[in-house]
């Protein structure tokens, strides 16, 4: 396995805080992380742990990691993991704005089969749908 490298990038029409605090408030969090709810914990500080356990085809998944680099409201860098593999994954969080609509360029890098890519790809975009929704309501 080697390391992987997905980037995605979306514009929201919405402030850029209201997009970080989307990552950085358990609630808001909970609500977009997931198909159903997730339970979460988040402890925003560099150095802080942070996980979230969500329900996908009957199953528990648990996530989890530790917060890396905060710069409120323009980056986060955070490691990501379910567990199953080898090491952790690094997420990075840029976020930028421009007359309103804020610009998030996603990238997770790390440990992830190649079978696994498309459908980590695919869930991520999901997850942004629901982000979207939060911070455009």
């Amino acid at each position: 396995m080697t390391d992987t490298t997905i980037t995605i990038e979306r514009d929201f029409r919405a402030p850029r805080q209201l997009v970080f605090d989307a990552w950085t408030t358990a609630e808001q969090f909970a609500q977009w992380f997931g198909s159903l709810p997730a339970r979460t914990s988040l402890d925003v500080t560099v150095g802080g742990k942070w996980s979230a356990i969500m329900e996908y085809e009957g199953k528990e998944l648990t996530f989890y990691g530790e917060f890396q680099e905060i710069v409120e409201p323009e980056r986060l860098v955070l490691s990501f993991t379910d567990g199953s593999g080898p090491g952790f994954a690094t997420v990075t969080v840029d976020l930028t704005e421009n007359d309103g609509v804020t610009h998030m360029t996603f990238s997770q890098v790390g440990p992830l089969p190649a079978e696994q890519v498309d459908a980590a790809t695919e869930g991520w975009k999901l997850f942004f749908d629901e982000l979207e929704k939060i911070v455009t309501a």
